[in-house]
């Protein structure tokens, strides 16, 4: 991508940074953050290369505005926590739900040339492994549903109203950026913050609930592959392929580290999936796509 102008909702969060800070040199990149995820400190590297709107995304007419002239739209903005969706669920459906519609009403009523939605695997819930597109998806919370129902508006953007959106399926993400502090992180975050000082961490159920960990730098992209090849209307998982208990987690954890973990046994929690990982062959297939980090280097560079 080259010479576009990009609106990134949710540009200051985990991935809408990495993703801004990959397109900011070659192209005009817009974020739109509210910031209640998203962190200023996320962009401060390149801040003087981005344009910052602190807007909430969920009214279309009032963020028409920012979508006048762009070229292509990643929706990244979003309650991504599952614990938080069924504490609060009526906040992540008017985000996630809401949200979604308002940001492909506005991009189509501004000429927007295409959208890039990214979803989740939560999709999904507790079904057959390896998770395949075509799958019937069961979400058991609140966040994976409101992800459903994210897809579908994007179904019916892109088959009725005839703007191009393209659905990307991410697995469990993970890199630089993730904030260890908030009781709503990812586990590779919480986990290695804790292992490094030398605390406790605690896993739910046995362990052996797995997880597809992909790094962000490989979220990214497919998140360009995605905006450049001719794949609007499609679905299509983001992944390595390979499934990682907890229990492995936290060793290859304790190797990166140099520590000894420490853990503390709790019982499951509710919305938890117990085994979760892609067949990717459709992102090798339409986008090209090949995962280049593995989980022992992801985690070691990030140590």
């Amino acid at each position: 991508m080259e010479g576009k102008n990009v609106l990134i909702t949710g540009g200051c969060g985990f991935l809408g940074s990495h993703l801004a800070e990959r397109l900011c040199e070659r192209n005009n990149v817009r974020i739109l953050d509210d910031l209640s995820g998203g962190r200023i400190e996320n962009i401060k590297g390149f801040q003087d290369k981005v344009e910052l709107v602190r807007t909430d995304i969920t009214d279309p007419d009032e963020i028409l505005k920012y979508f006048e002239g762009i070229d292509i739209v990643f929706h990244l903005a979003a309650d991504v926590n599952v614990q938080r969706s069924l504490e609060e669920p009526a906040h992540t459906m008017m985000v996630n739900v809401v949200g979604t519609n308002a940001v492909l009403e506005a991009a189509s009523k501004a000429g927007v040339k295409r959208a890039v939605f990214t979803s989740s695997a939560a999709v999904y819930g507790d079904g057959e492994v390896p998770v395949k597109e075509g799958q019937k998806t069961n979400p058991i919370s609140i966040y994976g549903l409101t992800k459903e129902n994210g897809e579908e508006i994007c179904r019916i953007y892109n088959n009725v109203f005839k703007f191009p959106v393209v659905v990307l399926r991410p697995m469990n993400m993970y890199g630089p950026r993730q904030d260890a502090e908030s009781q709503y992180s990812g586990v590779i975050p919480i986990f290695m913050s804790r292992i490094k000082n030398g605390e406790p961490v605690t896993i739910y159920g046995d362990g052996e609930q797995t997880r597809d960990f992909l790094h962000v730098t490989d979220a990214v992209g497919a998140l360009v592959l995605a905006a450049e090849k001719p794949v609007a209307g499609k679905i299509i998982n983001i992944g390595t392929g390979k499934e990682v208990s907890v229990n492995r987690l936290v060793e290859i954890l304790g190797n990166a580290t140099g520590k000894n973990p420490q853990v503390i046994r709790a019982p499951p929690r509710k919305g938890d999936i117990v085994r979760s990982y892609a067949d990717i062959s459709l992102a090798r297939k339409l986008l090209g796509f090949s995962p280049s980090v593995g989980i022992e280097e992801g985690l070691r560079n990030l140590v």
